[in-house]
């Protein structure tokens, strides 16, 4: 009966949290009010429905949401990057919840670009 005492997650419990480990500018983006985002969206869809947030601050942790985000080259139907949604994990006084929500760059095919880590 063991099943029954551990919860179902997407992500496993050792790789739910991403550590800043440089401070890369544009690798951490907001969705734009009235536009969405889907798990699978062309480099140009992307760019409409986001904006680059200031740059992370190196030791920053966040924690991992489970949403990811593949964009793609719409002339060769490549994936160019992934985001994950996640939130960053601060805050003494409300136990480690910011209230902050953010997509991180996790994968980017050009090799650069990427500030984040995962880390248990």
């Amino acid at each position: 009966m063991t099943s029954v005492l551990s919860e179902f997650a997407q992500i496993g419990p050792r790789d739910k949290y991403l550590l800043a480990v440089a401070a890369t500018a544009n690798s951490v983006y907001t969705v734009d009010s009235g536009y969405t985002v889907t798990s699978s969206m062309t480099d140009t869809d992307w760019a409409a429905a986001t904006t680059a947030a200031a740059a992370p601050t190196v030791g920053q942790l966040y924690r991992d949401l489970g949403k990811t985000t593949t964009t793609y080259s719409p002339t060769t139907g490549l994936s160019t990057e992934r985001f994950v949604l996640a939130q960053l994990v601060s805050g003494a006084s409300t136990e480690g919840s910011s209230g902050v929500f953010r997509y991180l760059r996790v994968w980017s095919a050009a090799g650069t670009g990427v500030a984040f880590a995962r880390t248990g």
